[in-house]
């Protein structure tokens, strides 16, 4: 049985609209990081304008539904809550097609880090090209 993204949402204290379980059933099944551009072609069939689409994204960040991911090419990506090194994140974005993949790697500070550092999300950051550019 699949999961009820509609009690999902109301137990965030948000409103189950189809819009929203759509895009929270995207980000959940998607197996890397999703734009909003990734977003509304998946939607396309859907009566969801891309101002709405930005205001469920961020309502997903806001209730802990989703998080966001940024690579420094200023386009936000957006991917499930759940990541197991608390805080810490390897990316991997590829330079020719700009795919952008979460890395499962163990990440830890040394002890001389500024526990302020300690404290926030650490992501580290992997540009090259994705297997599928490097063979064509």
């Amino acid at each position: 049985m699949g999961t009820d993204f509609g009690d999902v949402l109301r137990g965030r204290g948000l409103r189950s609209t189809p819009g929203r379980r759509a895009v929270l059933r995207l980000i959940e099944s998607a197996r890397f990081p999703l734009s909003h551009g990734d977003i509304m072609r998946r939607l396309r069939r859907r009566a969801v304008d891309r101002a709405t689409v930005f205001r469920i994204l961020d309502d997903l960040v806001r209730v802990g539904l989703a998080r966001r991911i940024g690579v420094g090419d200023r386009i936000l990506r957006y991917g499930p809550p759940n990541n197991p090194h608390d805080g810490f994140r390897a990316v991997f974005a590829c330079t020719s097609c700009d795919r952008v993949e979460e890395l499962e790697v163990e990440l830890t500070l040394p002890d001389r880090v500024p526990r302020s550092l300690r404290r926030r999300q650490v992501q580290l950051l992997i540009r090259g090209r994705c297997d599928s550019c490097t063979k064509s």
